[in-house]
């Protein structure tokens, strides 16, 4: 392998892994909080280590702002 087909595989390797901690983070934080039937008037409070994420569907972007996700 040359040096570039190396730098290659370690970025890919990283993008996968980071892939994998996130749905780990989702699966172990937010989907209980989705599907707990937390309290409508309570926002919990957010986790300032995650990014959040863009959507353009209203529905998404309050389910996952009342569950403490950064939108």
């Amino acid at each position: 392998l040359i040096y570039h087909d190396i730098i290659i595989f370690v970025a890919q390797a990283q993008c996968f892994f980071l892939d994998i901690i996130a749905f780990m983070d989702y699966i172990k934080i937010v989907q209980p909080c989705l599907t707990s039937g937390w309290s409508s008037w309570v926002l919990l409070p957010g986790n300032l280590r995650w990014m959040g994420f863009f959507t353009m569907d209203l529905k998404v972007c309050n389910t996952f702002h009342k569950a403490g996700m950064p939108v």
